[in-house]
């Protein structure tokens, strides 16, 4: 058994896997934090345009690096169980609850879901219902909303920030408003442009 890891009183604690060596890593599962022992640093875990928070972890044999979520990575090594067990392969998913925010990676924050239906609570079945818990939008917002977003383009900011914008500005989930930012709802209205 590895023992676990003590920085400035924090215990941190391994992660486990049977197909690599993430010997170099320790996790602080509460912060979720990762630290690296070859670093002697924590690593910074890089969002993609879902929210989800992903961190490169180097397997300790081959030098070659692999990108998990956080989430994973967090509740493989709470738990004790090898990170490969959390996939949809496996039919084991960790789930953000009670905070739906996939950026929140503590332990506290964080459930097991054994299907993808246990994944979907009541209160997130009922928003699905309803259209997220609001109405549809507007063909007017949306068009307005698409030519603030080629304004926004063709200054060079990110998409991904404006998604983030407009999802507060018009109280909808990230999901619907990069839906609508790529072209994937409303295709009638970027076909128009």
């Amino acid at each position: 058994m590895i023992e676990p890891l003590i920085i400035d009183g924090v215990i941190l604690t391994p992660i486990p896997s049977e197909q690599y060596d993430y010997s170099e890593y320790a996790v602080d599962v509460f912060n979720a934090k990762i630290f690296s022992k070859r670093l002697n640093r924590f690593l910074v875990a890089n969002s993609n345009s879902n929210g989800y928070c992903y961190a490169g972890l180097r397997d300790g044999n081959t030098g070659i690096s692999k990108s998990y979520g956080v989430h994973r990575i967090v509740m493989a090594s709470h738990m004790g169980e090898n990170l490969e067990t959390f996939t949809r392969e496996n039919g084991v998913e960790v789930d953000h609850y009670p905070i739906e925010d996939p950026s929140i990676n503590g332990i506290d924050n964080l459930k097991v879901a054994y299907n993808r239906q246990e994944q979907y609570r009541e209160s997130t079945k009922e928003k699905m219902r309803n259209n997220c818990g609001t109405k549809k939008m507007k063909e007017e917002d949306v068009c307005e909303i698409l030519e603030q977003l080629e304004e926004w383009q063709e200054s060079g900011w990110k998409v991904s920030e404006f998604i983030k914008m407009i999802m507060e500005a018009y109280n909808r989930p990230y999901r619907s408003m990069y839906n609508l930012c790529y072209g994937y709802s409303f295709k009638h209205l970027h076909n128009e442009k």
